[in-house]
């Protein structure tokens, strides 16, 4: 009997009457090597023995697990030896905020390759390996002025913060996704009418609603003005704060009674929150905050933030903020990733009038641009090379941004809306609609030609349907409003199934399919926290596992559950043993 089956009578307490549509449900584990090389602490501490690394892959074929999903890049750089891009640790290529974790897997590296004997040791344990690759994960930055001594702060500045940059990447600015740049007279009219009376009131609200209560308050708080964004002074003025949760629930904080004529104003703790501080201001993008002159009128402002770089395993008491230290920060404007401003020693601000310059999406790629699908599918060949069983192409990523449909002005964009309407997308109002489907079909692109370098084997999409409205985590608001083209890749046959992050299968009719067979997988996120659980703490799980699996397993029409991520470094072996139960 499928086990599957058998769980479901363990489980339940009624006869449930489900048509299953395949003869068992596999159940996978995504691997982010890097975590277990930074988080695993078994074996040699200088490196992430092969012996170590065989243990864990052993300990799941034990319990279950017959495929796993390896994550094969590290953002913009590689963990195999490539004649594409830098291998992680070339060329000052590594976390500077984790040195001891990075030179063990620097070290790691020069004794073998993590895709290799990963498949090696998954098909010793009876295991499929898939390749689990991100279609755009490009960079995470950090600022360069104040990284934890000058060798990381010179690499920090050499590489413009972003050390896990795809050098290429870096030199071909027309791969990035472009916001719609503003002519210079444009921007000084901005900059006029947002000076043209005193800001008097400062709104920021989160982009998540599942945060405690503001819990700090104008006692913790610095207020800093500056003309330049370099040369900072405390505003002196008089001002208030408060906090409040909006209609959806997000945590908001207000300041008023502001009177500052300052080109830019940037918030800054007084003392460094703590590691174990809950943060409650969770921000992204360029448009968290709101700006109100003294006539009570909204303003144009872009926001942007300043993280600095440190070891997210230093002590809490060693956690200081020097009295210098917010005078000389700058703000970034060009990406805020998802952050928690109350976490150690973050700052956020704004530009009163808009940014200076109109900057590209370091993170988000373009596909309607050739350069960028030829170099993509060069970095793919690489991977097609290796004997993998199946190919993941996911759409989860880092570089989060919560107005990326801003994001559709890139100029190949413009060629090809041009070449079909005879529209100029910088001039002539072209709904943004068209730009969005015009990316889809790039994107489309993209996947068709990673399919031709894989031959045969099976490809897999990870992502989202066309109903889903939740952003965050998985890359959503990275994409904006872009949705697969699911009918076009299923009935050209690019794609042999569909693994979701949210359950749409009722999506996939024939209409859809062209009556095509695809497998169909669910991705569900362990929410294990690897990193808390590596510095000895263990988060909250949300939701429960076992009545998860169970009704995963009475819809009859998945193939696939993938945890992701990272099974065993979840340290909770009561889910090791739901898997064991379902399998054997």
């Amino acid at each position: 009997m499928n086990k599957s089956l058998q769980w479901i009578g363990l489980m339940m307490t009624t006869a449930l009457a489900v048509p299953m549509l395949h003869a068992e449900i596999q159940y996978a584990t995504t691997i982010d090597y890097l975590d277990y090389v930074f988080y695993d602490n078994i074996g040699p501490q200088d490196h992430y023995s092969l012996e170590s690394y065989e243990q864990r892959i052993r300990e799941l074929a034990e319990c279950g697990i017959t495929q796993i999903n390896l994550r094969t890049n590290c953002m913009g750089v590689a963990l195999h030896p490539s004649k594409i891009l830098p291998r992680y640790g070339e060329d000052g290529r590594w976390h500077y905020t984790e040195r001891k974790a990075s030179m063990r897997l620097i070290e790691t590296l020069k004794r073998y390759d993590p895709l290799a004997e990963t498949i090696r040791l998954g098909h010793k344990y009876g295991l499929k390996v898939w390749c689990w690759e991100n279609i755009s994960d490009e960079s995470f930055n950090w600022d360069a002025s104040s990284m934890p001594d000058a060798e990381t702060t010179a690499l920090c500045r050499k590489y413009n913060g972003y050390p896990l940059l795809d050098p290429f990447l870096r030199d071909h600015e027309e791969c990035w996704a472009w916001l719609k740049a503003k002519t210079p007279e444009e921007r000084q009219r901005d900059l006029e009418a947002a000076r043209r009376y005193p800001v008097a009131r400062m709104v920021i609200t989160a982009y998540v609603d599942d945060r405690p209560p503001i819990n700090f308050g104008k006692a913790d708080l610095n207020l800093y003005v500056s003309d330049d964004n370099e040369t900072w002074t405390r505003y002196e003025g008089p001002w208030e704060f408060s906090c409040s949760r909006d209609a959806k629930n997000h945590n908001s904080i207000e300041v008023n009674g502001l009177n500052i004529t300052a080109r830019y104003i940037k918030l800054a703790p007084k003392k460094a929150f703590g590691p174990s501080h809950p943060f409650t201001l969770t921000l992204k993008g360029r448009n968290f905050g709101k700006l109100y002159n003294t006539q009570g009128e909204e303003v144009v402002s872009d926001w942007g933030c300043h993280i600095p770089g440190m070891n997210s395993n230093q002590p809490e008491s060693a956690i200081t903020i020097d009295a210098e230290y917010p005078l000389h920060t700058v703000l970034s404007f060009d990406r805020v990733p998802s952050m928690g401003f109350d976490a150690r020693n973050r700052q956020i601000g704004c530009a009163v009038g808009g940014s200076v310059k109109q900057v590209p999406f370091v993170g988000m790629l373009e596909f309607c641009s050739p350069v960028t699908r030829e170099h993509k599918w060069k970095r793919y060949k690489e991977l097609a090379d290796y004997p993998f069983d199946g190919y993941i192409l996911t759409m989860n990523c880092h570089s989060n941004n919560s107005n990326a449909d801003e994001y559709s002005y890139n100029p190949a964009v413009r060629e090809r809306i041009m070449a079909r309407t005879g529209k100029d997308i910088m001039t002539d109002d072209v709904p943004l609609e068209e730009l969005i489907r015009e990316r889809r079909d790039g994107l489309s692109e993209y996947v068709e030609g990673c399919k031709t370098l894989i031959g045969a084997r099976p490809l897999v999409l990870e992502g989202w349907g066309p109903d889903w409205k939740r952003g965050g985590l998985y890359g959503r608001d990275n994409y904006g409003s872009i949705v697969p083209d699911y009918p076009r890749l299923i009935q050209k046959g690019t794609l042999d199934g569909v693994l979701m992050y949210h359950d749409f299968a009722d999506y996939f009719t024939d209409a859809v399919t062209g009556g095509r067979k695809i497998q169909l997988g669910m991705y569900y996120d362990l929410n294990a926290g690897v990193f808390f659980v590596a510095m000895g703490k263990q988060t909250a799980f949300k939701g429960d596992f076992a009545a998860a699996m169970k009704d995963y397993a009475a819809k009859g029409y998945f193939t696939t559950i993938d945890l992701y991520e990272t099974l065993i470094l979840s340290h909770r072996p009561a889910w090791q043993d739901i898997v064991k139960q379902l399998t054997h």
